[in-house]
């Protein structure tokens, strides 16, 4: 599972790296600018 966000704190980080993956906001827009398959929880 990959995760974007904006921000994460250290210990979110540390969490999401161990069961997948954390990347910006910015990151997923440049790897899936269509944003295909995109979920957004709030």
């Amino acid at each position: 599972m990959t995760v974007a966000a904006y921000s994460f704190s250290k210990q979110a980080l540390d969490k999401i790296n161990k069961a997948g993956k954390a990347i910006t906001i910015q990151e997923l827009m440049a790897k899936n600018p269509k944003a295909e398959k995109v979920r957004i929880v709030g």
